[in-house]
Protein backbone atom coordinates (compact mmCIF):
# COMPACT_ATOMS: atom_id res chain seq x y z
CA UNK A 1 0.00 0.00 0.00
CA UNK A 2 1.63 3.52 -0.88
CA UNK A 3 0.12 6.52 0.32
CA UNK A 4 1.20 10.25 -0.52
CA UNK A 5 -0.38 13.69 0.36
CA UNK A 6 0.20 16.36 -1.75
CA UNK A 7 -0.84 20.36 0.29
CA UNK A 8 -2.67 22.62 -3.33
CA UNK A 9 -3.42 26.55 -2.33
CA UNK A 10 -5.69 28.56 -4.35
CA UNK A 11 -7.06 32.04 -3.26
CA UNK A 12 -7.67 35.30 -4.05
CA UNK A 13 -5.72 38.26 -2.97
CA UNK A 14 -7.19 41.41 -1.96
CA UNK A 15 -6.27 44.18 -3.55
CA UNK A 16 -5.71 48.14 -2.30
CA UNK A 17 -8.49 49.11 -3.99
CA UNK A 18 -10.97 46.58 -2.73
CA UNK A 19 -11.09 44.31 -5.53
CA UNK A 20 -9.67 40.88 -5.31
CA UNK A 21 -7.58 39.31 -7.79
CA UNK A 22 -6.75 35.53 -8.20
CA UNK A 23 -3.42 34.10 -6.12
CA UNK A 24 -0.80 32.13 -7.76
CA UNK A 25 -1.03 28.49 -7.44
CA UNK A 26 0.89 26.70 -5.11
CA UNK A 27 1.93 22.94 -4.67
CA UNK A 28 4.01 21.17 -2.26
CA UNK A 29 4.72 18.07 -0.15
CA UNK A 30 3.83 19.63 3.64
CA UNK A 31 1.80 22.40 5.15
CA UNK A 32 4.81 23.88 6.21
CA UNK A 33 6.33 24.12 3.12
CA UNK A 34 3.30 25.63 1.47
CA UNK A 35 2.82 28.19 4.18
CA UNK A 36 6.57 28.96 3.79
CA UNK A 37 6.27 29.51 0.11
CA UNK A 38 2.91 32.01 0.58
CA UNK A 39 4.41 33.99 2.91
CA UNK A 40 7.58 34.35 0.78
CA UNK A 41 5.06 35.52 -2.52
CA UNK A 42 3.08 37.52 0.02
CA UNK A 43 6.06 39.43 1.91
CA UNK A 44 7.70 40.20 -1.55
CA UNK A 45 4.55 41.51 -3.63
CA UNK A 46 4.43 38.64 -5.80
CA UNK A 47 1.12 36.44 -4.74
CA UNK A 48 -1.27 38.21 -7.44
CA UNK A 49 -1.19 35.92 -10.88
CA UNK A 50 -2.15 39.46 -12.34
CA UNK A 51 1.37 41.13 -10.61
CA UNK A 52 -0.36 43.23 -8.61
CA UNK A 53 1.59 44.35 -5.77
CA UNK A 54 -0.70 46.60 -3.44
CA UNK A 55 -2.61 44.37 -1.96
CA UNK A 56 -3.82 44.07 1.97
CA UNK A 57 -3.93 40.27 2.19
CA UNK A 58 -5.60 37.01 0.60
CA UNK A 59 -7.77 33.90 1.55
CA UNK A 60 -6.17 30.33 0.74
CA UNK A 61 -7.69 27.43 0.10
CA UNK A 62 -5.99 24.57 1.40
CA UNK A 63 -6.55 21.17 -0.12
CA UNK A 64 -4.88 18.07 1.34
CA UNK A 65 -4.90 15.14 -0.75
CA UNK A 66 -4.29 11.65 0.58
CA UNK A 67 -3.66 9.12 -1.99
CA UNK A 68 -3.86 5.29 -0.82
CA UNK A 69 -3.09 2.61 -3.79
CA UNK A 70 -4.77 -0.34 -2.45
CA UNK A 71 -4.26 -3.36 -4.70
CA UNK A 72 -3.36 -1.28 -7.91
CA UNK A 73 -6.56 0.94 -7.16
CA UNK A 74 -6.10 4.69 -6.31
CA UNK A 75 -8.08 6.35 -3.70
CA UNK A 76 -8.43 9.80 -2.93
CA UNK A 77 -9.43 11.79 0.20
CA UNK A 78 -9.51 15.84 0.09
CA UNK A 79 -9.61 18.07 2.63
CA UNK A 80 -10.21 22.13 1.84
CA UNK A 81 -9.45 24.22 4.62
CA UNK A 82 -9.14 28.39 4.99
CA UNK A 83 -6.14 30.19 5.90
CA UNK A 84 -6.27 34.46 5.82
CA UNK A 85 -2.57 36.37 5.33
CA UNK A 86 -2.01 39.58 5.55
CA UNK A 87 -4.07 43.22 7.96
CA UNK A 88 -7.77 42.86 6.74
CA UNK A 89 -10.65 43.55 8.83
CA UNK A 90 -13.42 41.02 9.37
CA UNK A 91 -15.72 42.91 7.22
CA UNK A 92 -12.82 42.29 4.46
CA UNK A 93 -12.07 38.65 5.37
CA UNK A 94 -15.80 37.83 5.30
CA UNK A 95 -16.21 39.50 1.80
CA UNK A 96 -13.11 38.02 0.71
CA UNK A 97 -14.08 34.55 1.49
CA UNK A 98 -17.75 35.01 -0.02
CA UNK A 99 -16.11 35.58 -3.60
CA UNK A 100 -13.85 33.17 -2.72
CA UNK A 101 -16.27 30.37 -2.77
CA UNK A 102 -18.32 31.87 -5.67
CA UNK A 103 -14.79 31.62 -7.62
CA UNK A 104 -14.52 28.42 -6.85
CA UNK A 105 -17.69 26.92 -8.51
CA UNK A 106 -16.90 29.23 -11.75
Amino acid sequence: MKKTITYKAKGLVLLSSGMSSPMVRLEANSKDELMSKLYDLFNNGKLSVMGYMDYNGAVVGITQETSIQVEGEEFVNTKLYLEFVGDMTQKEMDNLQKYYFEYLVK
